[in-house]
């Protein structure tokens, strides 16, 4: 029992600093229902149109989210990181019992799952900390209608250099030789995730390769000239804060 309430006590210390004005007491209603869940690398978190019983919050690690075509294509449309919430839309929306996305294990990663029903009821009785989710979800739809922006405004080699100059300042590790990015993310995440075919993002990265931009060792990556990257991507300091929040 003494297990149990210590891992509570970790779990609602860390939603109360993203719950806004809450403390662990209020939280403890909740107590029944939220569960610290551990998945590995690629596993599948929740599926595009599954039922929707569960809010997640990324507790550690890292996953990507995004949305199937009726063509069957994936666009990857953000990762989330330590904090974010996946789920919320569902949560909100009335109508609407099923993920209307889906989520994956982008790196070994645990996970607060939140149990829908009791989590309404918590919001219903503490509404002060809706104003935490609505600014999260706020910078989640700027980010992206920015993203989107930038899919008709900027070429892909732009858009390439903006992601990868985020992922560097958000996950990246200074060395030597630049700025070390090993998050091991596969071609094709990465081109979902910049809506090119992996062909392009190939001939894209050889470029850089080329130019002396980055340097590539299988799925890691080096920012060597991080100046150049800036000038490429065309985007300002406040934009590119936004973009971060994508990956």
């Amino acid at each position: 029992m003494d297990g149990v309430n210590e891992e509570f006590k970790r779990i609602s210390e860390f939603l109360a600093n993203y719950l806004g004005d809450v403390n662990c007491q209020e939280l403890a209603g909740l107590s029944d229902s939220v569960f610290l869940t551990r998945y590995k690398r690629e596993d599948l978190i929740a599926q595009q149109c599954s039922l929707a019983s569960t809010v997640y919050v990324v507790y550690d690690g890292l996953i990507r989210v995004g949305k199937y075509a009726r063509t069957d294509k994936r666009r990857v449309l953000r990762f989330l990181g330590r904090g974010g919430w996946f789920g919320l839309e569902s949560l909100f929306m009335d109508k609407e019992d099923s993920n209307i996305q889906y989520a994956r294990a982008l790196t070994d990663c645990e996970l607060i799952l939140v149990e829908r029903g009791a989590f309404r009821n918590f919001l219903r009785e503490h509404p002060h900390t809706l104003f935490s989710l609505c600014k999260w979800l706020s910078q989640q739809v700027a980010s992206l209608e920015l993203k989107l922006t930038r899919d008709f405004s900027e070429g892909a080699q732009q858009n390439l250099s903006c992601l990868l100059i985020a992922l560097g300042e958000k996950f990246g590790r200074t060395q030597e030789k630049g700025t070390l990015i090993d998050l091991e993310l596969p071609n094709p995440t990465l081109a979902n995730l910049l809506g090119v075919s992996s062909e392009t993002l190939r001939r894209l990265m050889k470029k850089m390769v080329n130019n002396g931009t980055i340097q590539v060792d299988g799925d890691k990556m080096i920012l060597v000239d991080e100046q150049a990257l800036t000038k490429t991507a065309n985007i300002d300091n406040d934009s590119l804060e936004m973009f971060k929040n994508t990956c």
